[in-house]
C-alpha cells in the first residue's frame, strides 16, 4: 500500500515554471554622490577631516521602483559604485518615477590618535576600534539627473588602548 501512495505522489506531480526575472532598463539610471570623512587624529587643533583610504559600499533599490507590482530588493552591482578620496558616486537604474536608493557602507577596524590619560599623565597614542556610519543613506534618484547629498562623518567606537580596556 505504501507503495502505491508513493508512486500516485509521483506520478501527479505538475512541473512548475520557474519565475521570469525582473528586467532592469540600464539606459535608464540616475546618480548619487556623496562624501564620507573622519577625524582619524584628535590631538590636533583645530581638528581635521580626513578620507578613509578605501570603504566597502553597496547600494539597494526596490524593484517596485523598476517594475510595477514587483517586490524584493535589486541589489546595485559593484561596478556602478565607485570610491576615491572620500568620494563616493553611485550609478542607478531607475523606474519612471525615479527610484529611492539605500547606501549601506561596512564598517571596518582601525585606529585614531587621541590623548589618553596614561598613570597620571595625558598622552597621545593610537587607540584601535570601530569605524562605522551610524546609520544608512537613503536618497531619491531621477533618471538623467545628480542626486548631491551632505558629507557623511563616520564613528569611531574604541576597543583597547595599550592592551586595556577603554571605559
Amino acid at each position: 500500500m505504501a507503495v502505491a501512495v508513493l508512486s500516485l505522489g509521483l506520478s501527479s506531480c505538475t512541473k512548475e515554471d520557474p519565475a521570469k526575472p525582473l528586467e532592469v532598463d540600464l539606459n535608464r539610471t540616475g546618480t548619487v554622490e556623496g562624501t564620507i570623512l573622519y577625524i582619524n587624529d584628535q590631538t590636533t587643533t583645530p581638528q581635521k577631516y580626513a578620507a578613509p583610504s578605501a570603504l566597502e559600499i553597496s547600494a539597494t533599490i526596490p524593484y517596485s521602483a523598476l517594475n510595477t507590482g514587483a517586490s524584493g530588493t535589486y541589489s546595485i552591482p559593484k561596478s556602478n559604485i565607485t570610491y576615491s578620496g572620500g568620494k563616493f558616486t553611485v550609478k542607478v537604474p531607475v523606474g519612471v518615477n525615479g527610484a529611492d536608493v539605500t547606501i549601506s557602507v561596512s564598517s571596518f577596524a582601525g585606529t585614531r590618535k587621541q590623548t589618553v590619560v596614561v598613570e597620571g599623565t595625558p598622552t597621545n597614542t593610537d587607540v584601535n576600534g570601530i569605524w562605522s556610519l551610524s546609520a544608512n543613506i537613503y536618497a531619491n534618484v531621477q533618471q538623467d539627473q545628480t542626486t548631491l547629498l551632505s558629507f557623511r562623518t563616520l564613528a569611531f567606537t574604541p576597543s583597547k588602548v595599550a592592551g586595556n580596556d577603554v571605559d
